[in-house]
C-alpha cells in the first residue's frame, strides 16, 4: 500500500500555511488557497494588511488594520465566508474568585486589573512592557521586559519578585515551570530552569551556542521537549537532557505513533520512536537541495515546507502527506514549475525576465506568479557574482488573456508586495532598489 503526498509551489517570502480541521491553507498577499484540494483553488481573496492567525479552536482570523475579522471560511460545509468584526483589545479571564483583565487599547502602554467577583479592585497597574504570564500555583505571573525580571501578585494584591537576569534573552513557561536562556561570556548560553512555586532554579544547562530562544514547546510521551539554541531538549523530572547532541534541528513534530525531526544539515525527515532512540521510517525530501521545515500535524499524517537549503526566501513549497511514515512508500505528486527564467542584457548589465506559460489556471497562476518573483529577487540577493551585473527589475510577462481586470490587479499587487520584502537591496549597477513589472500579453 502506498501513501499520496502533494508539494505545491508558493512564495518562501510571504506564503504561510495553515491548517483548520480537514483542510490545508496557503495564504498569500490576502489570498488563501485550499492546497489539499484538487486544483488547489482559490477559496477567498481579502484585504487583510497585518495577517492571519487560527485561534484554538482552528478558525482561520485575517487581521484588517486595528481590528480582527474572523474568516468563517475553513469549518464551514459550504456557502460564503462569512466575516465578523470583534475587539480583541480588552481580554478578561476568571481565575478562582479572582477576575484578570488586560486592556491593550493603550498600547504600548499595558493595564493589568485583577478585581473581585462582588467588584472590588484587588491590584491595578499600567506601564510598557509588563506582561502577564498566567496563573500558577494560585499566583498572578508578570515579566518586566525592561529589567528582566519576574514577580507574582498574590491573592491578597501583593507584589513578590522572583527572578531576574541582567543577560536574559528569552524564556518560555512550559506547565508550572518558567524556562530562562542566558547569555554567558565566550559564546555560550545556559538554560535555567525556575520553578515559581518553589522560588528557585531547580536544574541548569550550559551549551557552547550563543543565547537563543525556546521553540515547540510539546509533550512527548509525558515528558516536555523543546526546542532551544537550534538544538532539541528534554525536561523530565531528573533534569534537562540534550536529545541529539552537537545536532541543529529545523523542526520537530510528536504523533501518536512516534516523533517527526528534520535536521538543518540533512535533506531527510526522520520518523523516530518516542525515545528518540531508534529511527522507524524516513522520507528523501522530493525536491533536490529543498529541506523539510515548519512540521504541523495534519490529518492522520502531516504538512510542511519545504526551502531552499541555502536560504527561507525565494521558491518554496507547502508539502503534505496523507498517512504517518511507516512501512508503505509515499507517492509524490510535485507541482511543476509553468516559467522560465531568461537575462534581458544592455551592455554588460542585465535584467531578468520570466515568461509563464499559456494557458494557465489563473488560481495556479497568480501563486506561482508570486513564488517566481521571490525566486529571482532572492537569488540575486545572495553573493553570487551574477549579482553584480544585474540592475535590480524584474520582468514577469503572463498570460493576460483570461484574466478580468481585477484578476491582473491582484497579480500586480502581489508581485510589488514581494519586491517590498526585498527593500533593502540595492542594484550595484544602478543603485536603486530592486523593483518588478508584470507584462501581460493579449
Amino acid at each position: 500500500m502506498n501513501d499520496y503526498g502533494k508539494a505545491i509551489i508558493c512564495s518562501g517570502a510571504q506564503g504561510i500555511f495553515q491548517i483548520c480541521t480537514d483542510k490545508l491553507f496557503l495564504i498569500e498577499s490576502g489570498i488563501i488557497w485550499d492546497v489539499a484540494k484538487a486544483g488547489s483553488p482559490i477559496v477567498y481573496n481579502s484585504e487583510a494588511t497585518e495577517g492571519f492567525f487560527t485561534d484554538e479552536d482552528g478558525r482561520v482570523f485575517s487581521v484588517i488594520k486595528d481590528g480582527i475579522y474572523r474568516v468563517e471560511m475553513c469549518c464551514a460545509k459550504g456557502g460564503q465566508p462569512e466575516i465578523v468584526e470583534a475587539d480583541s483589545r480588552i481580554n478578561s479571564v476568571a481565575y478562582g474568585g479572582l477576575i484578570y483583565t488586560e486592556d491593550r487599547r493603550d498600547y504600548p502602554m499595558l493595564a493589568h486589573t485583577l478585581k473581585r467577583e462582588n467588584g472590588q479592585i484587588v491590584f491595578d497597574i499600567k506601564e510598557r512592557l509588563l506582561s502577564f504570564e498566567g496563573y500558577i500555583g494560585g499566583e498572578f505571573l508578570f515579566h518586566r521586559r525592561r529589567s528582566k525580571e519576574f514577580f507574582v501578585v498574590t491573592a491578597d494584591g501583593r507584589e513578590q519578585r522572583l527572578y531576574q537576569a541582567d543577560r536574559l534573552t528569552d524564556f518560555e513557561r512550559i506547565g508550572d515551570l518558567l524556562l530562562m536562556s542566558i547569555q554567558l561570556a565566550d559564546s555560550q548560553a545556559r538554560c535555567d530552569v525556575y520553578d515559581p512555586v518553589r522560588r528557585e532554579v531547580v536544574d541548569s544547562y550550559v551549551i557552547d551556542s550563543d543565547s537563543s530562544g525556546f521553540y515547540s514547546p510539546k509533550i512527548v510521551n509525558g515528558v516536555w521537549v523543546f526546542q532551544w539554541c537550534g538544538e532539541l531538549f528534554s525536561l523530565a523530572p531528573n533534569g534537562l537532557t540534550r536529545i541529539f547532541p552537537g545536532k541543529k534541528i529545523w523542526s520537530y513534530l510528536p504523533k501518536k505513533e512516534g516523533v517527526y525531526v528534520s535536521f538543518k544539515e540533512d535533506f531527510t525527515l526522520y520518523f523516530y520512536d518516542h525515545a528518540f532512540s531508534q529511527t522507524r521510517a524516513y522520507l528523501q525530501s522530493p525536491v533536490e537541495g529543498y529541506r523539510f521545515t515548519l512540521l504541523e500535524a495534519f490529518g492522520g499524517g502531516l504538512a510542511c515546507c519545504l526551502f531552499n537549503a541555502q536560504r527561507m526566501h525565494g521558491l518554496a513549497y507547502v508539502l503534505f502527506i496523507t498517512d504517518a511514515l511507516g512501512e508503505s512508500t509515499v507517492e509524490f505528486e510535485c507541482e511543476n514549475r509553468l516559467f522560465e527564467y531568461a537575462k534581458r542584457y544592455s551592455g554588460e548589465s542585465f535584467s531578468y525576465v520570466i515568461t509563464f506559460a499559456r494557458d494557465v489556471p489563473y488560481d495556479t497562476l497568480v501563486r506561482q506568479a508570486f513564488a517566481a518573483v521571490d525566486e529571482a529577487f532572492a537569488y540575486f540577493s545572495e553573493q553570487n557574482p551574477e549579482t553584480l551585473l544585474f540592475d535590480g527589475h524584474v520582468e514577469a510577462v503572463l498570460d493576460g488573456r483570461a484574466l478580468t481586470q481585477k484578476q491582473k490587479r491582484a497579480l500586480v499587487e502581489g508581485c510589488n508586495k514581494i519586491a517590498q520584502e526585498y527593500f533593502y537591496r540595492i542594484s550595484p549597477v544602478t543603485d536603486e532598489a530592486f523593483n518588478v513589472s508584470v507584462i501581460f500579453n493579449e
